[in-house]
């Protein structure tokens, strides 16, 4: 009787690893799938600025002295880096890059390495009762669709724009992905792991 209750124990288990090992590998290849269709024309990537630094929040009008300073903190630094090697894993090594003024977003966004970095007002977050302007989120996705798209789009920002352009919370260290659904409304179609761990 035990050795049964042991086999059927057993069975159970790897009953379990299966269906726990199949998950995995469906999750991992929905964001295979992810990864590519980041690199597909009408497709745009939100990715947060990293830890900033005290000189990193410093007041827009002077985004001349983001490239004389440090604008995040060693953390940031790090995980920019990671960021860049994820991309780069993934092939992504070239967009048309856009950055809100803020001095730690710039400096995330040029760590990214994807190519010249240019300042957009319109993701400077202006908040109203701690959320984004309606109008000014209205502007911003109606340049976002007045762009060709016909390469990826990188916009790097702070997470009241995110929220307010995707409808949903930034998970930390992950790239929210965008694209246009079959009524031409701007909508988030997934989240990309920003540090992966190398396998």
């Amino acid at each position: 009787m035990k050795s049964l209750l042991a086999l059927v124990a057993c069975l159970c288990a790897s009953m379990c690893l299966a269906v726990e090992q199949t998950g995995t590998l469906q999750e991992r290849q929905q964001l295979r799938n992810l990864w590519q269709r980041a690199h597909q024309p009408g497709h745009i990537l939100l990715v947060q600025a990293a830890d900033a630094s005290p000189a990193g929040t410093q007041e827009q009008g002077k985004e001349h002295d983001c490239y004389k300073q440090m604008n995040l903190t060693s953390i940031g630094v790090n995980r920019s880096l990671r960021y860049y090697r994820t991309l780069r894993r993934h092939d992504l090594k070239q967009a048309m890059v856009y950055s809100s003024e803020n001095c730690a977003a710039i400096e995330t966004a040029t760590r990214l390495g994807l190519g010249v970095v240019h300042l957009l007002p319109m993701l400077n977050p202006q908040l109203v009762n701690n959320y984004v302007d309606g109008l000014q989120g209205q502007a911003l996705k109606g340049w976002i669709m007045e762009q060709p798209l016909n390469q990826p789009l990188v916009l790097v920002t702070q997470r009241a724009n995110i929220v307010d352009l995707a409808g949903v919370v930034p998970e930390p260290d992950h790239a929210t992905l965008l694209s246009f659904d079959e009524n031409g409304y701007l909508v988030a179609i997934g989240v990309l792991p920003l540090l992966e761990l190398i396998r």
